[in-house]
């Protein structure tokens, strides 16, 4: 029922995972430099939740 994983398997899930990673920083590339240059409070995405 259960499929032993292999190396091969292993490798080839961190690869997709990597090259996600590299899809994501490419076509967000002006958010990720916002985010290492450190400005938290600049990003547009941010919405504040007012509690009740």
């Amino acid at each position: 029922m259960f499929k032993k994983l292999s190396s091969r398997d292993i490798k080839f899930f961190l690869l997709g995972v990597f090259a996600m990673f590299v899809v994501v920083i490419l076509f967000e590339w002006n958010d990720f430099v916002t985010g290492i240059k450190g400005a938290i409070n600049s990003t547009p995405k941010t919405e504040m939740i007012q509690q009740k």
